[in-house]
């Protein structure tokens, strides 16, 4: 994933609604998640593989990661810009205190 100094609104949000989740979680808890990468100016941005880093940096356990065949939605702008998987990760967290 190239590196960049800015983040945008959504994905702020869907960072701080990731990290509310994970923080209410609990011990050995599993928490289970739907997402894909996506395409912006261009490129494939590797959403799925920073969120799987930042949960293991965690401590967390990987369960499961599995992946599905997704088209998106196929109208509008952008609708030729879209990757065609998308993963359901399972990862346990670990009792607070052992990471």
């Amino acid at each position: 994933m190239r590196k960049r100094d800015w983040v945008t609104v959504e994905e702020f949000r869907a960072w701080r609604a990731a990290l509310a989740a994970f923080d209410v979680l609990v011990d050995e808890g599993l928490l289970v998640v739907n997402m894909k990468n996506h395409v912006r100016a261009g490129r494939v941005e590797s959403v799925v593989e920073w969120w799987i880093g930042y949960l293991l940096g965690q401590g967390c356990a990987l369960v499961d990661v599995e992946r599905l065949t997704s088209q998106g939605i196929r109208q509008g702008a952008n609708h030729a810009a879209r990757v065609e998987s998308e993963f359901v990760i399972s990862v346990r967290r670990p009792a607070r205190g052992r990471r």
